[in-house]
């Protein structure tokens, strides 16, 4: 069994899982036979879309089904029932995710490959994840990296997390709340600073060197202490183990994803993957420092990339490109309705609250 099949079981024989579709008749739920759940629910969907269009309809995908069904629902939503009101609740928590995953993958900072890898890695920063609570397929595979790899360990966090580990680099950066992004920042000036990466390279590799020593001109490490709570030695040996050579996988969890902040910290992380990825040998494995999304559920990740979501079509292939919409309508052979664009801001929850 997987890690989480092992203790993740109990949920099969719970006497509260429902086991048969169930409408309401008279304001209370029935059981009823799936042949009569589906004819009814098909007929209310004709209905609906007759008096009001396929936009008066809105559906939720699932982060806990598969990459298939989730392809097939946003495909039923978007072609049958000709409505692009779709949505997934973790999309809903952090609706800016996607178009960064997305950037952070063209520049090759996101790891597209298997959670194995995290197995080699000679560093591991846990950035607002407690993989030990919330991801333990992550924590391990990190503890098996710890044990047989010698791999180091920095977490970042605003609570003192648990995670037990042999390390024999066992760094904890605890900070403030709100002051994860000047963190990072000061691990990135020491980096700098300190030449702990090839600084002709990085220039000859990016075009941005110039523009983030700028962006850091202010930025001071003892100041940076003051701000986030860590102390200014904390910081120098956590910007060492994030700099030396190796693989080096970052784990982003929900505390960064789900903070208002999140698109400046993730951007911030972005910035840091930039500096040490185009300072390292072009022999290196280009996985050499990889950002790792640990969204909430178990296949998060897998409803977006299907293309539950409102402005992008399976693969974020943005749905207001007309050549996108023509290639699915190929691919489909349908004619898709004039209302799948993205329309609105507003996710799908807000539209039904504002009945429109």
């Amino acid at each position: 069994l997987c890690i989480k099949g092992r203790f993740g079981h109990d949920f099969v024989h719970s006497d509260k899982r429902i086991k048969t579709p169930l409408i309401k008749k008279n304001g209370v739920l029935c059981p009823v036979s799936w042949d009569d759940a589906i004819g009814y629910v098909a007929k209310r969907f004709q209905e609906i879309k007759k008096v009001y269009g396929g936009k008066a309809i809105g559906g939720i995908g699932s982060e806990k089904c598969t990459n298939e069904d989730n392809y097939v629902f946003q495909k039923f939503c978007r072609q049958v029932l000709e409505t692009n009101n779709i949505d997934n609740l973790s999309n809903m928590r952090s609706p800016f995710l996607n178009k960064l995953i997305h950037k952070s993958i063209v520049h090759a900072f996101t790891s597209t490959t298997s959670l194995k890898k995290i197995e080699k890695a000679d560093t591991l920063f846990f950035v607002g994840s407690d993989v030990t609570e919330a991801h333990p397929v992550i924590g391990t595979l990190a503890r098996k990296a710890i044990r047989l790899n010698k791999a180091d360990l920095v977490i970042a966090n605003m609570r003192n997390v648990r995670f037990d580990s042999v390390a024999k680099n066992d760094i904890r950066l605890i900070y403030k709340p709100g002051t994860q992004a000047p963190l990072i920042n000061a691990l990135m000036k020491v980096i700098i600073d300190e030449k702990l990466v090839d600084l002709k390279r990085v220039e000859k590799a990016t075009d941005g060197l110039r523009e983030l020593k700028s962006l850091l001109k202010t930025v001071t490490i003892k100041k940076a202490s003051q701000i986030t709570g860590v102390s200014e030695e904390t910081i120098k040996m956590a910007s060492a183990l994030v700099a030396k050579p190796g693989n080096c996988y970052i784990v982003c969890g929900k505390d960064i994803v789900e903070d208002p902040s999140g698109p400046d910290t993730i951007k911030t992380l972005m910035n840091l993957c930039a500096l040490i990825n185009a300072s390292s040998s072009p022999k290196a494995d280009t996985g050499k420092i990889s950002l790792i999304f640990s969204r909430l559920n178990n296949n998060s990740q897998g409803a977006n990339d299907m293309g539950v979501v409102p402005d992008f079509f399976p693969g974020y292939l943005d749905i207001e490109d007309q050549s996108n919409r023509k290639r699915f309508e190929k691919s489909w052979d349908a004619k898709l309705s004039e209302t799948i664009t993205n329309g609105t801001a507003f996710n799908i929850i807000d539209l039904a609250l504002k009945d429109t």
